[in-house]
């Protein structure tokens, strides 16, 4: 099977539409669909629906996709592999990483391996630790830095705890903790709401429903909302370091501790070159 007519697939379900699949691979919009039409010619399957929103994969094309993204995976390590036997390091390496606090110091490491590494393209992603294991599950990123989730390799860097981000006038803020118990009865800001994050994991998991009156798609938002006394919220102390204002932030009563690390689908999954990229940010992250 021709690989290329894969990644070409791929790309248009992934962007929605074959007229952004053309420009971002280099092609012609007709090139596209001659491409797609020879895939479908090959498994016997329709694999594209088009509609007046877009393309969207079929039912039948939904239960091969995981297939094709392992199929391209295994490309992408036989020629890395190749290009190790013959001392030439090329291919790419995608790293997702979550806290933002992270960034400064994984710059600093892609410098240096690009250095080392020429031939090899390097690109980052950003996200929530949910959006970042989807696009490890769905081969869009090589490995992660976020909060340990199951169903991965794991490699531990830190542990983060949770605090509460509460107003300077909380009464609260005066006893120097927050009772995790009070998010059912404060009113709570809550960020991401359709997202399965850590803070609404870590209340699930202790039996708590949040009081919550209002929503945010930004944390930032939420700490100038949490600035104006409109309520209170829950996050990772690294993520919430970073911003400097009148909100106040609190150790929890209980603690809630999160695991941050590395995260990776398996050895078998990494190619020669990413195993070192890896390494490099594992040392780096854990002396900092």
């Amino acid at each position: 099977m021709d690989t290329e007519k894969i990644k070409v697939y791929l790309e248009a379900i992934s962007s929605g539409s074959l007229s952004a699949a053309a420009e971002r691979l280099g092609y012609t919009p007709s090139g596209i669909s001659r491409s797609i039409a020879a895939l479908e010619e090959e498994t016997g399957l329709t694999l594209l629906e088009r509609g007046r929103r877009g393309v969207r994969p079929t039912a039948d094309a939904e239960k091969l996709i995981p297939i094709m993204r392992d199929f391209l995976q295994q490309e992408i390590r036989y020629m890395d592999m190749a290009g190790s036997l013959r001392n030439m390091e090329t291919g790419s390496i995608t790293v997702g990483i979550n806290y933002a606090a992270h960034f400064r110091a994984i710059s600093g490491v892609l410098k240096k391996f690009e250095r080392e590494y020429p031939g090899i393209e390097l690109r980052t992603i950003q996200g929530l630790s949910s959006e970042l294991t989807q696009a490890l599950q769905e081969h869009k990123a090589d490995f992660i830095i976020a909060t340990k989730r199951p169903d991965f390799e794991f490699i531990r860097l830190a542990e983060d705890p949770m605090v509460a981000c509460v107003p300077k006038e909380h009464p609260c803020t005066a006893k120097g903790i927050y009772p995790l118990q009070r998010f059912s009865s404060d009113p709570m800001i809550a960020t991401y709401p359709s997202v399965d994050t850590d803070y609404k994991r870590a209340l699930r998991d202790r039996g708590i429903t949040p009081n919550v009156r209002y929503t945010s798609q930004n944390v930032y938002a939420t700490y100038c909302m949490v600035e104006a006394g409109l309520g209170v919220f829950m996050s990772n102390r690294l993520e919430m370091e970073m911003y400097q204002g009148d909100a106040v932030l609190l150790p929890l009563d209980p603690p809630v501790l999160q695991e941050i690390g590395i995260m990776y689908r398996g050895e078998d999954s990494l190619s020669v070159s990413t195993k070192k990229l890896l390494q490099m940010i594992a040392s780096e992250l854990a002396e900092a």
